[in-house]
């Protein structure tokens, strides 16, 4: 049960921060050619950093407050 959860949720989280990204995914490739894209977060510097906390700080909220 919690491997599988927990390969699903960083295999959700891996294409979630990838749709930050210039290039963006083929989240719907099957059906659509075209890719989603959120927002152009540069790979290094502070932008970076910063979306790394936010991300983990998601995660811990998610895991540690009991929500999931």
């Amino acid at each position: 049960g919690s491997l599988v959860f927990g390969w699903t949720f960083g295999y959700v989280m891996h294409l979630f921060a990838d749709m930050f990204n210039g290039k963006g995914i083929p989240l719907f490739w099957p059906l659509m050619k075209g890719k989603v894209h959120i927002l152009d977060v540069p790979s290094s510097g502070f932008g970076a950093w910063a979306f790394s906390v936010i991300c983990v700080a998601f995660a811990y909220f998610l895991v540690f407050k009991g929500v999931i």
